[in-house]
């Protein structure tokens, strides 16, 4: 089935094809059946996740081209390998964090797919609107992103998966700071996109991969966060537990506020 609208990717309004995110070839299949929630029905159900929706044939949508997909398939491979390497990394590992060595690895092939993922999930708007993304993705060699992008990785082990487009997000620190992110988990990886000045110390940053070219293919030392997305909501990554915990705070709180009026 194909649909006709504007390519993601090329921004050519053409022929769709359904576009898996991540690669179906990744625990995506077409016949896997995953469950879904609304934001809206999260908040109504007080952060809870009963109205669950079910998808069948894979996560995924109608984003781009035959051309672009197709070019999209050399970088799924290099994805595929990654996401193998990371499940035996994670099998039987309690930590909150891993460090190794990687080996045998493209790193801009595996960067390239993670930022058409991201091209996929934000529509065609944010290629035509970041350009120099579309060429990294579209040429081989000698293209990297833009100083304003930067993409975020840690390994992760939520049994919720969450998709979020560009939103902006501020957190309240002293002083506090506004972002602009778009965030992505499917297990066993999260990555997080930033767009404008930014630094997050919690995750990984891989977007020096650009540097690489190609046909590079190295042993690399990584280290990387293993961290759980269980809300919905962008740069949250606490576990049950700690929701747990704050949950109960705040009825505290909320208790002692009374208390005193």
């Amino acid at each position: 089935m194909r649909r006709t609208s504007k390519c993601c990717l090329c921004g050519k309004i053409k022929d769709l094809s359904f576009e898996h995110v991540p690669p179906k070839n990744t625990y995506n299949y077409r016949d896997s059946v995953f469950e879904s929630i609304d934001f809206m029905d999260w908040i109504q159900e007080k952060g809870t996740w009963k109205k669950r929706k079910k998808i069948r044939g894979g996560l995924g949508a109608f984003t781009l081209c035959i051309g672009c997909n197709n070019l999209g398939a050399r970088y799924a491979r290099e994805y595929k390998e990654w996401v193998n390497k990371a499940h035996n990394i994670l099998k039987g590992n309690n930590n909150r964090e891993w460090s190794g060595i990687l080996t045998d690895i493209y790193p801009v092939r595996f960067l390239k797919e993670v930022a058409l993922m991201f091209c996929s999930l934000n529509g065609p708007q944010f290629a035509e609107k970041n350009p120099n993304v579309r060429n990294f993705i579209m040429s081989k060699d000698g293209s990297q992103l833009p100083p304003k992008i930067t993409i975020y990785m840690y390994l992760n082990t939520s049994k919720f998966i969450t998709r979020t487009g560009i939103t902006g997000l501020i957190q309240f620190e002293k002083p506090s700071k506004v972002y602009v992110v778009s965030e992505y988990n499917f297990p066993p990886f999260g990555f997080a996109m930033y767009i404008g000045n930014a630094k997050y110390d919690k995750l990984t940053d891989i977007t020096w991969f650009d540097e690489y070219g190609y046909d590079e293919k190295v042993d690399m030392s990584f280290q990387l966060p293993i961290l759980e997305r269980n809300v919905p909501f962008p740069a949250d990554y606490r576990t049950s537990l700690e929701i747990e915990y704050d949950r109960i705070k705040n009825q505290v709180e909320e208790f002692k506020n009374q208390i005193n009026i």
